[in-house]
C-alpha cells in the first residue's frame, strides 16, 4: 500500500469518525511541525526549511498550537 492509500484510509476512518477536515489538518500541522522540530535539534530556521515554509510562519503556527522547541 502506498503512501496515498494509507493517507485515504487513515482519512475517511477520522472523517467516519465524526472529526472535521479542520481537526484533520490542525493535527496533520502540529505533527508535523514537532518532527521537523525533532529532525533539526530544535533550530526553528531548519525546521522552516524542512516544512517548506518561511520561518516567521512556523513561529506563529507554534504559538497557535502552543509547540514549544526541545
Amino acid at each position: 500500500m502506498g503512501l496515498r492509500e494509507k493517507f485515504e484510509k487513515e482519512i475517511k476512518f477520522l472523517l467516519h469518525s465524526g472529526i472535521t477536515l479542520n481537526e484533520v489538518l490542525e493535527e496533520v500541522e502540529k505533527i508535523a511541525i514537532k518532527e521537523a522540530l525533532k529532525l533539526s535539534r530544535g533550530k526553528i530556521k531548519e525546521a522552516a526549511r524542512i516544512l517548506g515554509i518561511h520561518r516567521n510562519t512556523l513561529t506563529q503556527k507554534m504559538k497557535k498550537y502552543k509547540i514549544r522547541k526541545k
